[in-house]
């Protein structure tokens, strides 16, 4: 509740210096002392995730603010799926020169997907502040999915073992994606802002639809909302998959006469670029297998329905007992093979876990493409 109400929603509708990253401060300042007395070379690098990093960025924006010593013992900021905190910075009364200083030291990763992430980021990515990049996530998933687009399992990793991210050279439809959401975020922000509590917004963040509707929007509004949210994602993974279709070719083409460093790039975006493509493959034909389960199911129930129907529209010519034997075994259970139908479900699923195993080998071949390159098929065969 703590960290929901008095720190998140807080930081949300009113962009204060939360009461976190106050603390934060205060044990800045007492490590760095530490490190003057024990290791006065050493420097102080800060990371976080979510909360985490208003609470890192604002612990150290206000070290620049009362003491640049301890504010250059500081010496990377990395920060992970948080929102942008220029505004919280200014209204700490920090300039715009300022801020860009601070930001010197600050890089962030976040989700185009994430609601957390694309807060305040309406701003072109360059005006924003630190170094933002915005990830090629493994899987298009929202905030409020199982698999939540805000987890680190959505981190994958390029050839030099950093977060593997978007440009505009480079599935450039997820910057696109983030920024819709940004927009989308701020619109709604502002709409509820008016009326709407710290407590409550709080709710809305963590109950979704239902939380929306707890807020006063009806459920029209609602399901409106969501549903904008996730015809972002739908046309972002629409888009993901031309861009694959298209550059593939491309990549095989440019490997040929590439060398060095920049055949190692090129392979191993290659080899992600593949691998995005066969989940998204193995969703879709999982979606369709079961999608085809369900009309054959729903089809079967139908013709069981108009049936009944049927005898029920003659029942005044034959007895009460003619009826029931007439019916007793015109069911479900007997026209429709129960346990066909979760083996063929059991077996969709285990296809899409292997194809997603298979991709998730080749991240990994493409993290280390230069060993797994060394070694060959070996080395290949023991990630598989």
């Amino acid at each position: 509740m703590n960290d929901w109400v008095s720190n998140d929603a807080n930081f949300a509708l009113t962009n204060t210096y939360i009461p976190q990253a106050k603390l934060a401060n205060l044990a800045l300042q007492e490590k760095i002392k530490e490190l003057n007395a024990k290791a006065p070379n050493a420097v102080l690098n800060v990371t976080g995730h979510s909360l985490g990093t208003m609470v890192s960025a604002q612990a150290v924006a206000k070290l620049y603010q009362d003491d640049m010593k301890a504010f250059d013992k500081i010496g990377k900021v990395v920060l992970f799926d948080g929102p942008d905190v220029t505004k919280s910075l200014k209204k700490m009364g920090l300039s715009d020169k300022e801020i860009q200083r601070i930001g010197e030291k600050v890089t962030y990763y976040v989700n185009p997907f994430d609601i957390v992430s694309m807060l305040n980021r309406t701003e072109p990515l360059e005006k924003q502040f630190g170094k933002v990049n915005i990830i090629v996530p493994l899987h298009f998933n929202s905030t409020f999915d199982g698999q939540s687009s805000h987890d680190f399992g959505e981190f994958q990793l390029d050839a030099h073992g950093n977060p593997l991210v978007a440009s505009k050279s480079f599935h450039p439809e997820l910057l696109e994606a983030g920024e819709k959401l940004a927009k989308l975020i701020d619109k709604t922000i502002s709409t509820l802002s008016v009326s709407v509590s710290i407590t409550g917004l709080a709710g809305a963040i963590a109950g979704g639809i239902t939380g929306l509707i707890a807020l006063g929007l009806t459920a029209v509004q609602a399901k409106e909302l969501y549903d904008s949210y996730q015809n972002i994602i739908q046309v972002a993974k629409k888009k993901s998959k031309a861009w694959n279709t298209a550059h593939i070719p491309d990549y095989q083409n440019r490997i040929r006469s590439a060398t060095g460093a920049q055949k190692i790039e090129l392979r191993a975006e290659l080899l992600q670029s593949v691998a995005q493509d066969a989940v998204f493959q193995s969703e879709d034909m999982a979606i369709e297998v079961k999608t085809m389960v369900d009309e054959a199911k729903e089809k079967v129930q139908q013709t069981i329905n108009e049936t009944h129907q049927a005898v029920g529209n003659i029942v005044q010519y034959l007895d009460y007992w003619e009826v029931n034997n007439l019916l007793s075994e015109f069911n479900l259970s007997q026209f429709w093979d129960t346990g066909n139908e979760e083996e063929i479900r059991s077996k969709t699923d285990h296809y899409q876990k292997e194809m997603e195993h298979f991709a998730t080998t080749l991240m990994k071949v493409s993290q280390n493409i230069q060993e797994v390159d060394a070694q060959g098929a070996v080395g290949f065969s023991k990630l598989m």
